[in-house]
């Protein structure tokens, strides 16, 4: 079974490689996670005009494991993807990040390392990071909210840790059902 999935997620993948490939320009769309393991990853998206039907197209590239989370690190695993799919930096238009200095700082952010050796690079904050900043600032200043979110924490914590408290979750969600 396992070969099969992987099987699949091969001519997966070479289809999204060969559409990206025959685009006449694409972005990137990147950000930064830890895992539970508190290893650094950047998740890379693409988008692109599909070279069949011609609308924009987002697709799913890859998860690569960062040493650590420096801008150079980031900026090197992009260009080793665009070097390992054969993409030519003059199709990559557009690059999307959250608003972290790391991202895009104006001298040493991954978007201006990138734009040295593309000039026509254009890095867009995204817009659900954007969201998520305002809704988070805004919250601060309402007694109402900061209290729902300390609750909504405890709430987190109590279940975070524990296996019994949250298999009894599962259990009540199931007996709903």
């Amino acid at each position: 079974m396992q070969e099969m999935i992987e099987v699949l997620a091969t001519v997966t993948r070479q289809k999204i490689h060969k559409s990206l490939q025959e685009s006449p320009c694409f972005s990137l769309l990147i950000d930064e996670t830890t895992d539970v393991a508190v290893l650094n990853q950047l998740i890379i998206f693409a988008q692109y005009l599909s070279p069949k039907s011609g609308k924009v197209t987002t697709s799913f590239l890859q998860v690569v494991d960062l040493p650590n989370g420096l801008a150079q690190t980031i900026t090197t695993a992009v260009q080793d993807m665009l070097q390992s799919l054969s993409l030519p930096q003059t199709k990559f238009v557009g690059l999307g990040s959250d608003g972290a200095n790391v991202m895009v700082g104006q001298h040493n952010g991954v978007a201006a390392k990138l734009r040295s050796t593309n000039k026509q690079l254009v890095n867009i904050h995204c817009i659900a990071h954007r969201l998520a900043l305002a809704a988070a600032q805004s919250a601060e200043g309402i007694p109402y909210l900061l209290k729902f979110k300390s609750i909504l924490g405890q709430l987190f914590r109590f279940y975070e840790y524990s296996s019994v408290r949250t298999s009894g979750l599962k259990a009540i969600q199931v007996s709903r059902n």
